[in-house]
């Protein structure tokens, strides 16, 4: 049966309409992300630029009280950063060992599995739980996405438990080396199974 010239119009239009649809509801729902931690951040400023002044003070003194020794020759550096790091097995060891503002452990639901760092976990669990239904990141090919607003922030499918899709998001500062997403969903991985007993 042939389909008139009006009703493939019709189609089209309305295949149409509904991908528009979508980019708008995954915008706004980016833009009420972006809402929310711009007012956040207005109550926490004075307590980020408290830690930030302590970081950059601490810095200089440690590097200053630190002996200077002999740069060891390029093929031994190149050497130690191919190194691959062992993955940690606890949110707090990876917050502290990657120098991270915060990490989080949530489900598609929005329930917060754990949490360490500067967050507002149950906030931010319910506005990424609909961040992470928005972009489909359940999805075994989607490995996680990496956006900044400020700061650097990582979200990433980790494993699957109880029937729920388990997620880590991680904030780091905008200047601050971030690990690979594989290094976090191995080290979030372990978390879990540290945190069920079976690590």
């Amino acid at each position: 049966m042939s389909l008139t010239p009006l009703t493939e119009t019709l189609i089209i239009a309305g295949t149409l309409a509904a991908v528009i649809a979508s980019i708008i509801a995954i915008y706004m729902v980016m833009l009420s992300l972006r809402v929310y931690r711009l007012t956040l951040t207005a109550y926490t400023n004075i307590r980020d630029v408290l830690t930030q002044f302590t970081i950059q003070v601490e810095g200089p003194m440690r590097e200053a009280s630190t002996p200077q020794q002999a740069q060891p020759p390029a093929q031994e550096q190149e050497t130690a950063v191919k190194t691959p790091k062992e993955p940690y097995d606890t949110l707090a060891g990876l917050v502290e060992g990657e120098g991270l503002k915060a990490a989080m452990l949530f489900d598609e639901s929005g329930y917060v599995v754990d949490y360490v760092g500067e967050i507002d976990a149950g906030k931010e669990a319910a506005l990424l739980a609909e961040v992470v239904g928005s972009l489909s990141l359940a999805r075994e090919s989607t490995r996680g996405i990496i956006f900044s607003d400020g700061d650097t922030e990582i979200l990433t499918r980790v494993a699957e438990l109880g029937g729920k899709n388990i997620f880590l998001y991680a904030r780091a500062a905008k200047s601050a080396e971030i690990p690979s997403i594989d290094f976090l969903n191995q080290s979030a991985s372990r978390a879990i199974k540290t945190m069920i007993g079976g690590g």
